[in-house]
C-alpha cells in the first residue's frame, strides 16, 4: 500500500498538471487520499520533512520500502567531455582534455563550439581517471567522451539513501554504511547505449526533434545519452547494492507481461477494431525493436538494497 508519493518537479505549471493526472490515477485503485508531495530537486526529496528521523539504532529503513521512479530523468543532468589529445612529443603519452564552450562567431553569424582546452582542466585531472572504462590505452588520439559527475554524485547518493537511509547529499565514501539495512529500490528509464561510453550526444531539442544545442540557449532542452555503465560501477561501489541491467526497454516489458496484457485487452475488453489496431501500435511502438520504435533505444537499470532483493 502507497504511504505517499514524492515528486520532484521546478515548474508550478507542470506540478499542477502532474498532480491531477497522479489524482484521477490513484482513485481508479482506491487511493484518492494518498498524499501527494512535490520537491524541487532529489536534496529537498531525502531531506523532507515528511519522512521520518533517521535514527542512529541499526533498525529498518525510516521509509520502509522506498521506490524510486527516475523516467528521462538522467539525460538531463549536466555532462563533462573530453578529448583525447597525441602524446607532445615522443616519449609521453596522449592526455585528456576537457571541451569547453567557445565563442567562434564571426561578425555576421553567432556560433559557438566545443574546442579542447589548451592545457589540464580540474575535471580532465579527475573524471577520466574515476573509472577503468576511461582507460586512455583502450582509445585512439581524437576520441571524445562524455562523463556526467552530477550523474555519478546522484547514483551514488540515491544508492546510499536506499541501502542504508542516508540523507546527506553528496553522500562522503566515507560515510556509506558496511552493514546496510536498507529496503529500497530504483528503477531507471532513459537512453543511452547499453554498453560503450556516451561520445558527441549533446543536443538539443525542440518541437519533438533534434536540434543544434547552442542554437537559441534557454529556448530548447538540452539532453545527452545517459552512460549506463557507469550507473551500474556507481551504485555497486556502495555496500549492500545490487544492480540489475542494463536490459533494453522492450525485452523488459516482454518479460514484465506486456505482450500478454495487451492481448488480453483485445480479446476480452470489448474494445473495437480501431481500438485493438491501436493496442497493438502502442505494443509495437514501447516493445518493438524497429525503425521508429522505443524498445531498442531506452534501457532500463535497478537498483536494490540486498535485503528487498530477497524480500
Amino acid at each position: 500500500m502507497l504511504k505517499s508519493i514524492h515528486l520532484v518537479e521546478t515548474s508550478e505549471v507542470l506540478k499542477e498538471r502532474q498532480r491531477d493526472k497522479v489524482r484521477i490515477t490513484l482513485s481508479k485503485y482506491g487511493g484518492s487520499q494518498t498524499p501527494i508531495h512535490f520537491h524541487n530537486g532529489f536534496v529537498d526529496l531525502i531531506k523532507s520533512s515528511h519522512f521520518p528521523p533517521l535514527n542512529a539504532d541499526s533498525g529498518p529503513h525510516p521509509l520502509r520500502c522506498p521506490m524510486v521512479l527516475a523516467h528521462e530523468f538522467l539525460d538531463a543532468l549536466p555532462i563533462h567531455a573530453f578529448q583525447l589529445q597525441p602524446p607532445i612529443v615522443h616519449v609521453s603519452s596522449p592526455s585528456w582534455r576537457e571541451l569547453l564552450v567557445t565563442n567562434t562567431s564571426t561578425l555576421t553569424t553567432p556560433k559557438f563550439e566545443l574546442i579542447p582546452a589548451r592545457t589540464e582542466t580540474l575535471a580532465s585531472r579527475s573524471l577520466p581517471m574515476s573509472d577503468l572504462r576511461y582507460s586512455k590505452r583502450q582509445f585512439e588520439p581524437g576520441t571524445r567522451i562524455e562523463i556526467s559527475a552530477a550523474s555519478i554524485q546522484l547514483i551514488h547518493s540515491l544508492t546510499s539513501f536506499l541501502v542504508k537511509g542516508t540523507r546527506t547529499f553528496p553522500t562522503p565514501s566515507a560515510s556509506v554504511p558496511s552493514t546496510p539495512k536498507g529496503s529500497g529500490s530504483a528503477l531507471i528509464i532513459d537512453y543511452g547505449p547499453i554498453d560503450g561510453i556516451p561520445s558527441q550526444s549533446l543536443r538539443g531539442i525542440s518541437e519533438h526533434k533534434f536540434t543544434d544545442p547552442f542554437t537559441d540557449p534557454g529556448k530548447q532542452d538540452l539532453t545527452c545519452d545517459v552512460d549506463f555503465g557507469l550507473i551500474k560501477d556507481t551504485a555497486l561501489s556502495i555496500p549492500g547494492a545490487t544492480v540489475s541491467g542494463p536490459t533494453p526497454q522492450g525485452d523488459w516489458l516482454l518479460g514484465m507481461g506486456l505482450a500478454f496484457r495487451a492481448d488480453r485487452m483485445i480479446k476480452t475488453a470489448g474494445l473495437t477494431e480501431e481500438k485493438k489496431d491501436s493496442v497493438r501500435r502502442d505494443l509495437a511502438r514501447l516493445a518493438g525493436k524497429g525503425e521508429g520504435e522505443m524498445g531498442a533505444v531506452y534501457n532500463v537499470v535497478t537498483i536494490t538494497s540486498r535485503e528487498a532483493a530477497t524480500l
